[in-house]
């Protein structure tokens, strides 16, 4: 399997016919010659490295259980074929959404996360320094003062007490939505002199808002004069959401939670599974959920503006950007897109945004030392820039 990846990845050869596509909206381009394609071949010569190389201490026992047991296996195994497969089908579409990000970092991160997806663990680490990201861990462990009465979907929550833009918060939840959230700084982008992030007095959307942290995070961030509209549709998401806000009785004043799914056409789809892991699909036999265009609740709720829009739907992304379409054109709000559910939205998604011709800026950000949690942040132009520390 490894040889097949580095031959195919060095010949930029397409797919067989018969294989899988990942959903992108147009057809696949035709390949381009091997020296027209820089984004392959560093993904080349990365993959060729990967494969010299053995790091030790790089898998999140906590998330996949036991490093050799079917469940982490099969699991390494599945994302492998993926990004094999939709890499070799669409050279193209990658090439061009590597090209776009604005940063050498982003272009870089981009390279790693697709050989970490091909080669997994035994071969490559990411760049996230995992002391710092062990570090973190620990840290959020370490705040939780009691047990939750809450059974989550992963077993027992905890209680636990964060400080994040200056007011203290209590919630229920498990160590990682703390660690990611709060210490992490997930869907708050800082690198140099580019920041995406809620501000003071900004309407947020939090499109996949699970056990309410991160509308408390942004609720903080936003201070008195903001607002946040937060979208829940599973009920023990929602159940534990709510128990986290009415314990913040000054943070949720301003938060609206509403139970419905974001898409690209308001209406009805079905909810499959349970728990972070929900999605709402097309495919009957699902719980029914009311699915809305941002655009359309942006229009019901007579919404002044929208600032910030958070994306975390377990791969309904690119069908609620493709609702939220006049809200973006009218706002230019900052995003922060989950990207992380298909391989194939890394790309996809990034030309999408770069093909709605507003100048948005483009970077890349990655929060594990696993294939999850990468997030695509969009700085609309003309945002001004903070000066970086003297």
């Amino acid at each position: 399997m490894l040889g097949q990846v580095l031959r195919g990845l060095m010949r930029g050869r397409s797919a067989p016919v018969g294989m899988a596509r990942p959903g992108f909206a147009t057809p696949p381009a035709a390949p381009a010659p091997r020296t027209a394609m820089p984004m392959l071949q560093a993904l080349a010569s990365r993959v060729a490295a990967g494969l010299q190389q053995a790091p030790g201490d790089n898998f999140d026992a906590e998330r996949w259980g036991d490093e050799r047991g079917p469940r982490a296996m099969e699991a390494s195994r599945a994302v492998s074929e993926q990004c094999l497969t939709t890499l070799l089908q669409w050279p193209a579409e990658f090439q061009a959404a590597w090209q776009r990000f604005e940063d050498e970092t982003s272009r870089s991160l981009f390279i790693d996360l697709l050989a970490y997806r091909l080669l997994g663990h035994r071969h490559v680490r990411l760049p996230l320094d995992a002391a710092r990201h062990w570090h973190q861990r620990a840290r959020a462990a370490a705040m939780a003062f009691a047990p939750s009465q809450i059974s989550g979907p992963f077993g027992a929550m905890q209680r636990f007490r964060v400080e994040f833009a200056g007011a203290p918060i209590v919630l229920d939840a498990y160590p990682g939505n703390v660690a990611w959230t709060f210490l992490l700084g997930q869907y708050h982008f800082s690198r140099g002199a580019v920041t995406v992030a809620p501000h003071a007095g900004d309407v947020v959307i939090d499109a996949g808002a699970c056990f309410g942290d991160t509308a408390l995070a942004f609720a903080d961030s936003v201070g008195g004069k903001g607002r946040v509209h937060a979208f829940e549709v599973d009920a023990g998401n929602l159940q534990v959401a709510q128990c986290n806000l009415s314990a913040n009785a000054a943070l949720s004043a301003r938060v609206e939670m509403h139970e419905r799914a974001l898409g690209r056409e308001s209406g009805t789809l079905y909810l499959h599974g349970s728990g972070p892991g929900a999605r709402v699909l097309s495919q009957p036999g699902g719980l029914p959920v009311t699915v809305t265009r941002i655009d359309d609740f942006v229009a019901e709720a007579g919404l002044p503006r929208v600032d910030f829009v958070k994306m975390d739907i377990e791969g309904a992304e690119f069908d609620a950007l493709q609702g939220a379409v006049e809200t973006i054109g009218r706002w230019r709000p900052r995003l922060a897109v989950s990207v992380y559910h298909h391989v194939g939205d890394l790309a996809r998604i990034a030309n999408w945004i770069a093909g709605l011709g507003l100048g948005y800026r483009l970077y890349l950000e990655h929060y594990t030392i696993h294939h999850e949690e990468t997030v695509l942040y969009a700085l609309p132009a003309g945002a001004r820039l903070q000066c970086p520390p003297q």
